[in-house]
């Protein structure tokens, strides 16, 4: 059961703006064939994230692949992949290996014993790819070709955001954990702007904009081009979290689109990592954060937003001894993965930061370790957890997304929601006339 592709947007005309929204299917487990076939350090599947029989010929070794994956909201039988493959240059831009397609969105079906990959049509990319699939789970926004777009699952276009009067090119994007604001980062003449859209039923309804160099003067372009900036919503929708590869950290208010506080370096005296090197807890409104910091330090920071942002504590703080790539929390908030410049990644018990498990495949990435190593460039720039936890997907610089096993003992309880939420369509759950604790826990909606 799900939405039919005309529907799509009808369903968003009665979504409700403070309500998480969730998909009109049953959840989806990860393929239990799987799990029981685990590799070498918990590795369960190694896929290309972009098939080899869209690439024209051979692809020199030294190609730096962008990859992103990313599970789909309440499916971990189903993965949304993409990648662009450079010839990469410290001090100019980067050179897009040609005979790779850039950006291609492709859906990975995982539930047979043959993964069915299928390449969503329209779907391309002139920047650093991402893929940010709508919380309904069947559709998928990126950045195109300087024009940005959500299509469906079965690549119908829902929405085009062309380019402005301005020529600004859009270059990444964030939907809301209410399917409802839609925000935008584009750059031109050097500048990076934020735009935030509200999904109507016909179109995408402009709401607010901001030049991001006017919030923190430092927060723009830089001269090689080679830069990357990222949006991200915090749980509860009412703040969006800017960060950029030079290391910055901006927290900006949804409805007044001002500046709330610079975060690094202002608040913790350092810069983030790179620009994917934080996240928001899942189980907080807006307040709470993972980032690790340049000199190698994880924190867990809890933080008040009202006219000003002030630290109340970092919490937690752990010296991780090495530049880290992308932090992210699991969907329950209760395991925090960071990953490193050594292909390396490390779960954390997000409560006191103690590590619970460690992955390690600098093995099968051995000659892309020098490069990435003295560079600025990320080796794993993406993580995704499955809805329950345990299961961990990365995508790295060599263009392969791994999927591992992450030891997890599941309480009855979370047995039982697993249970529940793979028999009847998820969004369904709220007509019950459930406790709200008990319902926040099944629909893991702790905001």
């Amino acid at each position: 059961m799900g939405v039919v592709n005309g529907s799509l947007k009808a369903v968003l005309t009665w979504q409700k703006a403070d309500q998480k929204c969730l998909p009109h299917y049953q959840y989806q487990p990860f393929p239990q064939f799987l799990l029981q076939n685990q590799g070498r350090g918990g590795l369960l599947l190694e896929l290309n994230a972009i098939p080899t029989g869209l690439v024209r010929g051979e692809v020199s070794a030294e190609a730096y692949w962008w990859t992103d994956a990313q599970f789909l909201p309440y499916n971990d039988g189903q993965m949304l992949t993409t990648a662009t493959a450079y010839l990469s240059h410290p001090l100019r831009a980067w050179v897009r290996v040609r005979n790779v397609p850039a950006g291609r969105i492709v859906l990975h079906r995982l539930q047979t014993s043959t993964v069915r990959s299928e390449v969503l049509k329209g779907t391309q990319s002139t920047v650093y790819p991402k893929v940010q699939p709508h919380p309904l789970g069947e559709a998928v926004s990126f950045a195109g070709a300087g024009e940005l777009n959500i299509v469906s699952l079965r690549s119908e276009p829902l929405y085009t955001l062309m380019r402005d009067g301005n020529n600004r090119a859009h270059c990444f994007c964030a939907i809301s954990s209410n399917g409802l604001h839609l925000a935008v980062l584009s750059k031109s003449l050097g500048f990076y702007f934020l735009e935030i859209f509200l999904l109507d039923f016909r179109l995408l309804q402009h709401t607010k904009a901001v030049e991001c160099h006017k919030l923190c003067k430092d927060f723009k372009c830089s001269s090689s081009h080679n830069d990357h900036a990222e949006c991200k919503w915090s749980p509860d929708g009412s703040h969006l979290a800017l960060s950029s590869s030079a290391g910055l950290l901006l927290l900006v208010h949804k409805m007044h689109v001002q500046k709330v506080r610079n975060v690094c370096p202002d608040l913790l005296h350092v810069n983030l990592s790179t620009a994917a090197s934080y996240d928001f807890d899942p189980r907080h409104r807006f307040s709470r954060l993972a980032i690790g910091s340049v000199d190698g330090q994880l924190s867990l920071v809890s933080a008040d937003c009202h006219d000003n942002l002030s630290l109340k504590a970092v919490l937690h703080q752990r010296a991780t001894g090495k530049t880290m790539d992308c932090v992210q929390y699991s969907p329950d908030g209760a395991a925090l993965a960071v990953s490193f410049r050594n292909f390396s990644v490390k779960v954390y018990d997000s409560t006191d930061l103690t590590v619970v498990h460690k992955i390690c495949m600098a093995d099968l990435c051995s000659w892309l370790l020098p490069r990435v190593a003295s560079g600025p460039d990320p080796a794993i720039m993406r993580l995704s957890f499955t809805n329950d936890g345990c299961c961990l997907a990365t995508s790295s610089c060599d263009g392969k997304v791994r999927v591992w096993a992450v030891p997890r003992l599941l309480t009855l309880q979370e047995s039982c929601r697993k249970a529940i939420i793979s028999r009847i369509p998820v969004w369904e759950i709220r007509k019950w006339g459930l406790p709200q604790k008990m319902l926040a826990f099944l629909l893991q909606d702790y905001v």
